[in-house]
């Protein structure tokens, strides 16, 4: 039994580093960074850590979405390592870049999507749950604008 608790404790210990902020709940990111600056509509919460601003999406009580803001101290580009860095917080598995062009990069990873907005100095780490779920409220979204202008 105390192996098995063992085993459970360390699994968990693994999934909470691997995901950095996806997967905490709002009281472990207050716990982490302490109260929200800010709270925006649909569930984002605004987080200022030692170098970034976070905006941090709960679906469920669980961050599913993540805004690395590089605004601290002025909006700057991220450098060196930062961008990967930040990723390896969500997945240690290597990202694959599925789209790089002057504006932004796209990368992506099983479960998970990014994207790097270069001169916004922002990158948006988002769970496939937190895309599917917005596809879905965009696509009922068109669908009711169409049914109510009688198309």
């Amino acid at each position: 039994m105390k192996l098995i608790t063992l085993v459970f404790c360390a699994a968990l210990t693994v999934a909470g580093t691997a995901f950095g902020q996806i997967g905490l709940t709002l009281k472990q990111c207050t716990a982490k960074y302490g109260a929200a600056i800010g709270k925006e509509p649909q569930e984002w919460h605004k987080f200022k850590s030692e170098h970034y601003y976070l905006e941090i999406h709960f679906y469920k009580d669980k961050a599913d979405a993540v805004s690395y803001l590089n605004w601290i101290g002025g909006a700057k580009p991220f450098i060196g390592n930062q961008v990967q860095d930040l990723l390896k917080e969500c997945s240690e598995v290597k990202w694959e870049i599925v789209d790089d062009g002057a504006e932004s990069t796209m990368y992506v990873v099983k479960g998970f999507t990014a994207i790097h907005m270069k001169a916004d100095h922002i990158l948006i780490v988002a769970t496939d749950g937190y895309l599917e779920r917005g596809a879905a409220a965009k696509a009922e979204a068109e669908a009711a604008k169409l049914k109510a202008s009688g198309l």
